[in-house]
Parts: structure tokens; sequence; C-alpha cells
């Protein structure tokens, strides 16, 4: 269900001094699928360990090698043996394996093999945008401005391919925030003379991934895995999506620039003189404290361990959930978060410039201004590397090529010289 609605109201608030506009829209979708694709999960048959009816595209049986029947050939190679009738005993079955069976999903069509599941992916979403302005006169001769808008998005949760409220779904909430806030000063000193003065900040709170708040180990015990872990250890089959939540740690940024300026305007005769200056600082703050992985881990699985390493068509049979029924992992990660990094970036300039009328068509313009763009500036000084090709590596027999480390919280050094001069003529062809 998909729902929009919004309005705009505005008028004076004092006759003839202050005035005021403001606009809402709102968005609301429930419910609706975005993702009506099927997938696959194993069939009942498959996880009672028979592979019997695993073919090909032409109707021949895949067959599947057992593992733990590995010995060498006598040729410098290895061997293995296929399961009588592709079938697995159930006493083979990995006691891990085992748990993550009971809590996966049944399929939908359960005759077929592949594309069996049809995808219960959505996400929710609520979206808000909200602007106001307020104009006041203070006196005949100053006037003030006030604007601030924000756009607020929730996806809260994303629900995967398994459905919401199973165990093995990696849903997981995100938002995005958005502020922005304009405000401006004039006044009119005298009839040769403006001064405008102007702030404004703009910020940007992107949480892309918030926390999985289950405690995994609850729900699939895992051996080895710290009881305080969020999430649920994720197991990646090929043919299937991910049955777990390898990616529950939150992620995210924080942006945000506040920006000053202030312009003087003055008008003598012939010459428009301009001058002022800004300055402006930028903030950014990254959390993404993992990838992919996370800190309750994931493990991946591959046809390959129930493959023939021997034959010339290694790489043809075997099968992922035959693999991970037998509890041979093809690799496994678990990522420690990171600490969160921030860094700044200050900024100042100002300038002069004369506009000049020498003739009724002819216009020269004079002009003068200083940046001084300030470095990066982190809020760690160690995370600041680089690779240095003659600095001696310790593990690598002291060869040449190594990463150095840095001592400073900003690079690259400040430029104090960056003088933009500017001339200019402008010529009227005709009246």
């Amino acid at each position: 269900r998909q729902n929009e609605f919004g309005g705009t109201v505005g008028g004076p608030v004092i006759r003839n001094r202050t005035f005021f506009f403001v606009a809402y829209d709102s968005f609301r979708l429930r419910g609706g699928s975005i993702n009506r694709s099927v997938v696959t999960v194993p069939t009942d048959a498959f996880r009672q360990g028979d592979f019997s009816a695993l073919v090909d595209g032409s109707g021949h049986q895949i067959p599947i090698y057992d593992p733990g029947s590995t010995r060498p050939d006598g040729k410098g190679g290895f061997v293995r043996d296929v399961f009588a009738n592709n079938q697995i005993p159930l006493d083979r079955l990995d006691p891990l394996a085992a748990k993550v069976i009971a809590l996966m999903p049944q399929p939908d069509y359960p005759n077929l093999i592949s594309g069996n599941f049809i995808s219960r992916a959505y996400s929710p979403a609520n979206k808000n945008d909200i602007a106001y302005k307020v104009d006041h006169q203070l006196t005949s001769h100053q006037k003030i401005t006030f604007s601030h808008w924000f756009n607020i998005k929730e996806s809260n949760p994303y629900v995967a391919d398994w459905g919401k409220g199973q165990p093995l779904d990696w849903g997981y909430p995100g938002s995005l925030h958005f502020h922005g806030i304009r405000a401006n000063h004039d006044w009119v000193i005298s009839p040769a003379v403006l001064n405008h003065f102007g702030f404004g900040f703009s910020g940007t709170f992107n949480t892309g991934r918030g926390t999985d708040s289950r405690n995994g180990v609850t729900i699939l015990p895992v051996p080895g895995l710290p009881t305080e872990v969020p999430g649920v250890t994720g197991f990646n089959i090929p043919g299937s999506p991910e049955f777990g939540n390898a990616t529950q740690q939150p992620d995210g940024r924080y942006d945000h620039t506040w920006n000053f300026t202030d312009t003087v305007s003055i008008v003598r005769g012939r010459h428009q003189l301009k001058f002022g200056g800004e300055f402006w600082r930028q903030t950014f703050r990254n959390w993404d404290r993992t990838g992919n992985g996370g800190t309750a881990g994931s493990f991946y699985f591959n046809s390959l361990e129930t493959d023939n390493p021997d034959s010339p068509t290694f790489g043809n049979a075997g099968y992922g959930f035959a693999s991970f029924f037998l509890g041979q992992v093809d690799s496994l990660q678990r990522l420690v978060g990171a600490t969160p990094f921030e860094y700044r970036l200050p900024y100042a300039a100002a300038f002069v410039s004369d506009t000049v009328q020498l003739s009724p068509k002819l216009t020269l313009n004079l002009g003068l201004r200083y940046d001084l763009p300030f470095p990066w500036r982190f809020n760690d000084p160690h995370r600041l590397a680089a690779m240095n090709l003659t600095t001696p590596n310790p593990d690598a027999g002291n060869l040449p090529g190594a990463y150095v480390f840095g001592n400073s919280a900003s690079v690259p050094p400040k430029d104090k010289k960056e003088f933009g001069p500017r001339v200019s003529l402008a010529y009227a062809l005709n009246n």
C-alpha cells in the first residue's frame, strides 16, 4: 500500500513586516514487495542427504564425491569415491549444518530443485519533507530571512528474501536524514553602501545499515562465537541468497558544513566596489565498522569440496549444498569492528573587486581573491599511511618498499600563496 500526502500554507504574521511559508510532503509504503523474484532453497530430499535427483541440463546425474575418501592416486594427484546412488548417509550430516537446515524455510514449489522459493523481500518506508521560511523587516533599512528544510527517510526494517520473522533472514533498519539552514541579514547603511551577511548549514546523517538486535548465539549456537555478538552467522551456499545475517554491524556517515559570508557593496561615481570574505568548515564522520562478514562471521561453501580433484572435468561435479551438508567449508571470515574516524576541512577566503564604467558601452572589472584552504585534518594522526618505495621492509628481508605511518593528523601542507587576480572587460555591441 502506497500513500502520499502533504500541503503548503503561508501568509503574514505582522502586517507588512513578518511573513511565513511552510511546505510538507509525506510518503508511506507498506507491505509491497520490491522483489518478486524466485530463489532456491534445498528440497526435502536434499535436506536428508539424498541427491539422486540432482541432474545437469542433459539429464545426466551430477555425481557427489565423498571428501572423506580422499587419497593419493599414486600419480601425484588425489582421488575420491562417489557416494552410492548420490546419497549421503544421515550420520555424516554436520551438527552445525543440521541446526541451520532446521531453520531454513520450506520451498514453495517442492518438486523443483532450483527456483523453488518466492522471495519475500520488501522495504516498508517512511519519507517526510518539511520546509519553512520566515521573512522579517527589522526596520526600513534592515531585513532578515531564515529558512530551514529537512528530509527524513526511514526503511525500518528492510526484509530480505526469507521473509519477516524468519530466523535466518538478514533484514536491517536504515535511515537518511538531511537538514539545511540558511539565514541572511541585509542592511542598507546608506544610499550607496549595502552590507549582506549570510549563514548556512547543511548536514546528512545516513545510517545505511542499522544494528541487528538479535542475539545470534541463542538462535544458532556457533562453537567459539562470543555470546554478546549481535546478528546471526551467515552461511553462503552457491545458488541461494545468504542464510543468516553476515552484515549486522552498523555503518553510516555524518557529514555537515558550516558557512559564513559577508559582503560590503559601495557605489562611488563610476565605481562599484565590493569586498568581503567567507569561512566554512566541513566535517565527515564515518563509522563503517565492518563490511560483509561482520562480527558474527560468515561461512562460504563450494561444489569443489564434493567434486573429484583428479578429474579432467574438475568443477563440473559436486554440489554446494552437499558440501554444506558435510560441513566442508571452502572459506570463512569474521571481522572485528574498526574504530570510527573523523576528518575536517576548514576553508577561508577574502576578496575585493572594482567595476568601473569607462564609457556607456565599456566596463572594466578588477579583482583580487585570496584563498586559504586548510588541509584535511583527521582525529587520529596514526591513520595516515602511504607506500614508500625506498623504506626497508623488515618482513621482506629489508628489501625497499614498505608502508610508512605518519605522525601528523593533517595532509598536505597548508598553501598560503593562493592569490587570484582578475581582469575583465565587457563591451555592449548595442544599446
